[in-house]
């Protein structure tokens, strides 16, 4: 796979994948542009806890999207 600009790396192995790579290759030299601090943070999610434990028990759960991390700096939203 082409060395991908960093601005859409997300964007870019999306296409990849879509144009038939290999799904463990393309996920591989995605994760490999992540720091450390950046996969962590994709471990915890962006939402503060007592947010997103208000909407669990008061509207029910899944009632909307968590948004569990992003990276900007390499397109992953």
């Amino acid at each position: 796979m082409p060395s991908l600009n960093p601005n859409d790396t997300f964007e870019n192995a999306i296409k990849s994948i879509r144009n038939g790579e290999v799904l463990s290759q393309v996920v591989d030299q995605l994760l490999s542009q992540l720091t450390t601090d950046e996969r962590l943070s994709l471990l915890d999610g962006d939402v503060p806890f007592w947010d997103g434990l208000r909407t669990i028990l008061c509207c029910r759960y899944n009632y909307e999207p968590f948004v569990h991390g992003s990276i900007p700096r390499l397109g992953i939203p």
